[in-house]
């Protein structure tokens, strides 16, 4: 199960909305939301070594860092030394050559339209507790 979801997002609305949801949805987990890509760059790098399970929920359209740049940061800082952090991109764009370009990233677990609803949560855990459990065999 998760520790912990993190949401990216230059949209507080959003991250509060998000927010008030996944807390009804999944109580005994954490969240927290960060403004900006940087923001949430920074928070990951620092909780690296502490193994939290964590969701990531990550808008592609961002100001100064765009979800891509901040994948191509994390992939080449962080990716392959953590195995604690599964990624999905959440999106308002319905343009298909952002999915195309998202599978390109091997730390995308997922891809997905806003807003976000409980199928669509329980779905992308469901998956991230798999891919969890499936890493810890290796550890």
């Amino acid at each position: 199960m998760l520790d912990q979801i993190i949401l990216i997002d230059d949209d507080n609305i959003v991250n509060v909305i998000n927010t008030k949801f996944i807390n009804k949805l999944l109580p005994d987990v954490n969240v927290k939301s960060f403004d900006s890509g940087e923001k949430g760059l920074v928070y990951l790098i620092s909780m690296q070594d502490s193994l939290k399970k964590t969701l990531v929920f990550l808008d592609i359209n961002m100001p100064v860092m765009t979800g891509f740049q901040f994948l191509t940061i994390y992939e080449n800082a962080i990716a392959y030394q953590d195995h604690s952090f599964a990624i999905c991109l959440l999106t308002g764009s319905i343009d298909k050559k952002d999915k195309e370009k998202a599978s390109k990233f091997p730390s995308v677990l997922a891809y997905t339209q806003k807003p976000l609803n409980k199928k669509k949560i329980l779905r992308i855990i469901e998956r991230a507790d798999s891919v969890f459990a499936n890493q810890s065999q290796y550890e």
